[in-house]
């Protein structure tokens, strides 16, 4: 991995900055506090993102600004990746917002979660670090902040020990340990289950028995019962037959019986309508010589003398109406004069020439108007008498019509009567001939019920035997049907059995199955048990004495190389702990000067990257180390010694940061950080 280009925004003490990483071994040169370590944690964020507990947004984020972003450009292998993470500030706090990953230009967006994810996948590192707020391999090969390499020296030695187990990832072990007993402690829950299921394998092997030794004598009983169906059915069906043909018999018996009883009950009812008829026959007889004797001859013919009367009647009706008119007339008249006689004889004054009238005046007019009065009189009497003459005439002839009506009524009757007699005489011909053909018909049909008898009497012999065979099938019908249902009791119960004995059976293969389940489980549980673990404790103890030697040896040669000091020597003891020897004695890292402590961490920090490297051969970041102060306290001495200790590392990049001016001597490219007021910037 070689780190290329780093681009800052408002992180840090950083308002914006652009600074290109070239191979070989560059240093980050300025005062102490001007920003140099700002772009190391900026690096680290670029890849991991925030790491609770290590590097907080708070941190990174440029005070009073709202958003900032780290974009950081490497190469891997020959392929160029940009990956870029932003920090945006909220009410309550600081967090990462959407970011993307540009891999060879192409550009992919992901969240802070993805982005980790295609990181890890990218360098190599284990999965497992995505849900861990702290990358230590990254931490302990690639960069470790200021004073925290001399803070593993001067750790609790098991904590140590935990710390460099979690790096080389050896806790694996104990984990796999723990599966495997958390996976063994499952499989003896199984094993009690099974154990459990097949308890009652034994009861279960009698219950088979004893169904068995059931179904036998089932079987048995089915054999002993199906002769004596076979049988029961041969029987049945020959007085079925026999039964069949009495019915066929009886049932003949009942239609001549039933057509005798027919033409009985019709001979009964010809001979009624015979006599209804005779009956019927006297009547008519008798109202025919009735009629006879009632018939009159009829002469006259009255319509003609009817309609001339009629005639007669309407004049005078008219001429009766005509003259009452005008004696109505006359009367009308006659009444007005004598209105017209009363108010003269009361008017005093002319009502036209407003004159008095005079006495002799009014007299004229009384005598004019009586002379009128007394001719009316006269014309009335004459219409008066005129009127009673036509109206006695009208009467007259209103009498005489009704004569000839009643005459004409009477010939209407005797007309009915020669009708009815003709009908009656029609009716008793009919009857004549009724009664004979009844007759013929009555002989007919004795005839008829004396043959049917005839036949009927070798019938009956017969269907007399019909309720013995009746009674004798109901008999072989109950017998059968006892037997099927006895059969059908035991089949049931054989149906019954097999399928106890199935699931019985079946039950028992999958308590076979258990044991050889149960067998195999234990197998299983002795060998993680017995040589699972213990093998996982022998790998580990391997691997950890191969890391340990491998580590220890790599500390001694770069101790050696950078404190010069023939009566001094270092090493590490079975915790990874430093041991310094010293004029033959051993003595603890506390009693080393500032310089040799820094040196001893430098060594601890170089051989545990080298050993990492080693052994963890899927990490991409071989070619790279970035080194945060590493020779605080060295002498003039110790700073030539680290020119050596840099060529003998033979990596494409090496990143340093330090403040000393005897390092630019032998740094490839200086990277120049000053800050004033507050901002950081690269010369």
């Amino acid at each position: 991995m070689l780190i290329k280009r780093l681009k800052l925004k408002n992180i840090r003490s950083y308002k914006e900055a652009d600074i290109a990483f070239p191979e070989g071994i560059v240093l980050l040169s300025g005062d102490i506090g001007s920003g140099k370590s700002s772009i190391l944690l900026s690096v680290e964020f670029a890849l991991f993102g925030l790491l609770r507990g290590e590097l907080a947004g708070s941190s990174l984020l440029r005070h009073g600004s709202q958003e900032g972003f780290v974009e950081l450009t490497f190469n891997i292998n020959n392929v160029d990746y940009t990956i870029r993470r932003t920090l945006k500030k909220n009410k309550k706090s600081i967090e990462q917002s959407a970011g993307y990953l540009l891999v060879n230009g192409v550009k992919k967006d992901a969240s802070a979660t993805e982005l980790k994810s295609e990181v890890l996948n990218i360098l190599g590192y284990p999965k497992e670090l995505l849900t861990k707020s702290k990358s230590l391999i990254y931490r302990f090969t690639l960069y470790t902040p200021q004073e925290e390499m001399k803070r593993i020296l001067f750790e609790n030695e098991e904590d140590r020990l935990a710390i460099l187990r979690k790096v080389f990832d050896i806790d694996k072990y104990e984990r796999i340990k723990q599966n495997a007993a958390n996976y063994n402690r499952g499989l003896k829950e199984k094993v009690r289950q099974f154990e459990g299921r097949i308890a009652d394998k034994k009861e279960k092997q009698e219950l088979k028995e004893q169904i068995v030794k059931d179904l036998d004598q089932t079987l048995e009983q089915i054999k002993s019962i199906q002769p004596n169906i076979e049988l029961a059915k041969t029987e049945l069906e020959n007085i079925k037959k026999e039964l069949e043909q009495v019915e066929k018999t009886k049932q003949k018996v009942d239609v001549i019986t039933n057509e005798i009883k027919i033409f009985e009950i019709k001979v009964k009812s010809k001979e009624q309508s015979i006599k209804d008829k005779e009956e019927e026959f006297a009547v008519v007889k008798n109202k025919i010589l009735l009629l006879k004797n009632e018939l009159k001859e009829v002469k006259e013919d009255v319509k003609s003398k009817i309609d001339l009367v009629k005639d007669s009647i309407s004049r005078k009706e008219k001429e009766i109406s005509g003259l009452r008119s005008e004696i109505a007339a006359l009367n009308a008249k006659k009444s007005h004069s004598n209105e017209v006689k009363v108010k003269i004889n009361q008017l005093s004054v002319c009502p036209t020439c407003l004159q008095e009238v005079s006495a002799n005046h009014k007299l004229k007019i009384v005598d004019a108007e009586n002379l009128k009065i007394s001719e009316f009189d006269k014309e009335i009497s004459e219409k008066e008498s005129k009127l009673k003459e036509l109206e006695q005439g009208l009467l007259d002839s209103k009498n005489h019509l009704e004569k000839l009506l009643q005459a004409d009524r009477e010939i209407a009757v005797q007309k009915l009567k020669s009708k009815q007699l003709n009908e009656l005489t029609e009716k008793e011909k009919e009857i004549e001939q009724f009664i004979e053909k009844a007759k013929i018909e009555i002989e007919k049909l004795a005839l008829e019920v004396k043959n049917r008898k005839k036949e009927l009497e070798p019938l009956l012999v017969i269907s007399k035997t019909y309720e013995k065979i009746r009674t004798d099938f109901e008999k072989a019908v109950e017998k059968e049907r006892n037997l099927a249902v006895e059969f059908a009791s035991v089949n049931q119960k054989k149906s019954s059995l097999q399928n106890q004995l199935s699931v019985v059976e079946k039950e028992l293969e999958k308590k076979a199955e258990i044991e050889k389940k149960l067998v195999k489980l234990k197998k299983i549980i002795h060998w993680i048990a017995d040589y699972f673990v213990p093998l996982m404790d022998i790998i580990e103890e391997h691997v950890m004495n191969s890391i340990h030697f491998e580590f220890n040896s790599l500390f001694q040669d770069w101790f050696s190389m950078l404190i010069d000091d023939d009566l001094m020597s270092a090493k590490l003891n079975e915790k990874f702990t430093p041991i310094i020897e010293q004029n033959g004695y051993e003595t603890s890292v506390n009693s080393l000067s500032g310089g040799e402590k820094t040196a001893c961490a430098l060594a601890y920090r170089l051989a545990l990257n080298k050993t990492i490297n080693k052994v963890m051969s899927s990490i991409k970041t071989k070619d790279l180390l970035i080194l945060d102060e590493p020779t605080d306290g060295f002498s003039s001495e110790q700073l030539d010694k680290m020119r050596d200790v840099l060529e003998q590392l033979k990596l494409r990049q090496i990143i340093l940061v330090s403040h000393e001016q005897k390092i630019e001597g032998f740094a490839d490219s200086i990277i120049r950080v000053s800050k004033e007021e507050h901002s950081s910037r690269i010369l």
